[in-house]
């Protein structure tokens, strides 16, 4: 037998039983994976990160953010696009005022993983105060 590898089947029976419980559904899994896939794309990260320091922005404004700050230039197209991923991934919300397209972050999780992700971060980004990053821009 490997030596990586356990010799006895189970050591702890009830936490085994109860981790395999709370486990998340097969569903709720692949989510999961699909947000991160999402996350890997450093457009849409900038765009979390926007969102993460406003109410809400439209894609015009969205837009000009994103291209700014040493990333490429970003067209409007291309930012729409990433949004509409993300608004099917559950992450961002949206709401049309005429003709002008306003999105926020979702809920307070994503919002939590924005903050994970960049670290850092003072606690104003949690009472929807703009959000800093100490040592660094983001």
């Amino acid at each position: 037998m490997s030596t990586d590898m356990c010799e006895v089947r189970c050591i702890d029976a009830p936490t085994v039983t109860r981790v395999r419980a709370e486990m998340p559904s097969g569903a709720a899994v692949a989510l999961a994976a699909e947000r991160l896939k999402l996350l890997g794309d450093p457009t849409r990260l900038r765009l979390l990160a926007a969102l993460a320091r406003a109410e809400e922005l439209c894609v015009c404004d969205l837009t000009l953010i994103v291209g700014a700050g040493g990333g490429p230039t970003v067209s409007e197209s291309a930012v729409s696009h990433a949004l509409r991923g993300l608004r099917l991934a559950g992450m961002v919300a949206y709401r049309k005022q005429r003709k002008v397209a306003y999105y926020r972050l979702a809920d307070a999780p994503t919002r939590q993983l924005v903050v994970d992700l960049f670290g850092g971060i003072d606690g104003a980004v949690a009472s929807g105060a703009p959000m800093t990053v100490t040592g660094k821009s983001a």
